[in-house]
């Protein structure tokens, strides 16, 4: 249920109470239809983006993918992201694209806050050898709700867009 200040509904007072059950479904709507011959999943670790590190899993269905990302900056926050991508070409070097939610979750000394995030991750699959790949990105994200330790602040959230480099190192034990 909606809190208000007032009034006034804000967007900061509307984050879904189950925000893995809106990751998950989300997922469920976007995935590509299975097929068994392609089916692949790689897991690894990743640097900068919503996080200064995390770990990652991606399930792949030909050139198709679903990421979950897990990640912190100092073990006083988590980001929990799901996004779907679309890899392009055949070459050593594939581009991608993708887009998704991300829920952010930080604790200090005020209190805990939360945000929910869309985030468009556009960058290249590097295919080094055998069951290793690098992948780069720049994630752009943008807000879309934010609820505050304190619950006096009512500020709007800012919509900007931020870009958010990252690389991460995947495995393919499949391909072991």
């Amino acid at each position: 249920m909606a809190r208000s200040v007032g009034s006034v509904y804000t967007p900061a007072m509307c984050l879904p109470r189950s925000p893995l059950l809106a990751l998950a479904l989300a997922a469920a709507l976007c995935a590509p239809p299975r097929c068994a011959a392609q089916d692949r999943i790689r897991v690894g670790l990743s640097f900068g983006g919503l996080g200064f590190m995390g770990v990652v899993a991606e399930q792949m269905w030909g050139d198709r993918s679903a990421e979950l990302l897990v990640s912190t900056f100092g073990f006083r926050d988590l980001s929990l992201s799901l996004v779907g991508k679309q890899y392009f070409g055949a070459a050593w070097l594939k581009p991608a694209v993708g887009a998704g939610l991300s829920y952010m979750v930080g604790v200090s000394e005020d209190g805990l806050g939360s945000a929910l995030l869309l985030r468009l991750p556009l960058g290249g699959d590097w295919h080094v050898a055998g069951p290793h790949y690098i992948t780069f990105e720049v994630n752009v994200a943008r807000g879309l709700a934010v609820k505050r330790p304190d619950p006096e602040d009512d500020l709007p959230i800012s919509t900007r867009i931020i870009p958010l480099p990252s690389v991460s190192y995947r495995l393919d034990p499949g391909a072991l």
